[in-house]
């Protein structure tokens, strides 16, 4: 089906705008399922929290929280039709004893990552808490985890050189995680961490040719190991960085009056997203003319849908 997709006169916009509220149900928790982000980069911190008891708890125990910076999907913010077809993907994760779970996770796409957290010894502090202090129950549902290349450099061990201390700590790392994670599918070492803030956009991107000398290492220690453990299977590996995406979708401001990223569009407008959904992509407009064009005949779709307009949550 040819599709019209040139930029239209804000006069002829009108014409472009269906009552989202009309389409039938399963057309339009489709049409949700496709605005959620294929996979994202999740990365996690651990810290402390003030306690409100006593002094005497305050000496016994020390609460913990696990929180993220990574975005939350747009989807959990718009309405309660969106927030229930994105929660059948995502769930509050990474409860500790004391506090309960903040952080919303994909265990079947999100990657679960260890950042670099002010220099090594800050890096392996928040590693060696999670392990501590979140449930098995949940450690069991990540399938994919990836760890910055800072903590493989065994900067605190005692080792006689710093390329020994470097094989332990990768050897610690391969014997720990595929069993605190007995269902991880892929393990990533990060180098060239260039986006703190962790957003939708991010992506794993290939390594520079100088970052190469991580996969040497990891080869190496791997060897090591299976030397000394004949049984020793590792998890499947790759070494990686992280970048924003290339093509990440963008807004035509002759339509909403901005060009920017989805979620910074959000945050500066947050009265569009309890209201509007936009589509950018040529793909899910064909779906959804093609949708209705199969489903209902009397329907005719524009060529276009700039935005669409929601139910009221009223």
């Amino acid at each position: 089906m040819a599709m019209d997709c040139r930029p239209l006169a804000v006069e002829n916009l009108e014409a472009c705008f269906l009552l989202f509220s009309h389409l039938p149900a399963e057309l339009r928790f489709k049409i949700w399922a496709l605005n959620l982000p294929d996979s994202r980069i999740v990365a996690l911190r651990c810290d402390a929290t003030s306690d409100q008891g006593s002094s005497e708890q305050c000496r016994d125990s020390e609460s913990f929280q696990c929180t993220s910076s990574s975005l939350v999907p747009v989807n959990l913010h718009v309405c309660k039709e969106s927030r229930s077809e994105a929660m059948r993907r995502y769930r509050l994760l990474f409860s500790t004893a004391q506090e309960p779970a903040k952080v919303f996770f994909d265990p079947s796409r999100d990657t679960l990552y260890f950042g670099a957290r002010d220099g090594h010894a800050a890096s392996e502090a928040q590693f060696n808490t999670f392990m501590a202090k979140i449930s098995p129950q949940d450690r069991a549902l990540i399938r994919h985890v990836a760890i910055n290349e800072t903590l493989t450099r065994g900067d605190n061990l005692r080792s006689d050189t710093a390329i020994e201390a470097s094989r332990e700590a990768t050897e610690h790392i391969f014997r720990e995680t595929p069993m605190r994670f007995p269902k991880l599918q892929q393990l990533t070492f990060v180098c060239n961490d260039r986006n703190p803030l962790y957003s939708s956009d991010s992506i794993f991107v290939e390594p520079s040719p100088e970052n190469r000398i991580i996969e040497r290492r990891i080869k190496e220690s791997i060897q090591a190991l299976a030397d000394l453990h004949p049984e020793f299977s590792p998890p499947a590996w790759n070494v990686r960085g992280i970048s924003a995406d290339p093509n990440p979708p963008v807004y035509d401001q002759r339509v909403l009056g901005y060009t920017g990223s989805r979620s910074s569009f959000l945050r500066s407008e947050p009265r569009f997203a309890s209201d509007y959904l936009f589509f950018t992509t040529v793909s899910m407009l064909t779906f959804v003319a093609g949708e209705l064009s199969y489903n209902h005949d009397e329907v005719r779709p524009s060529p276009v849908l700039g935005y669409i307009r929601l139910p009221s949550q009223d």
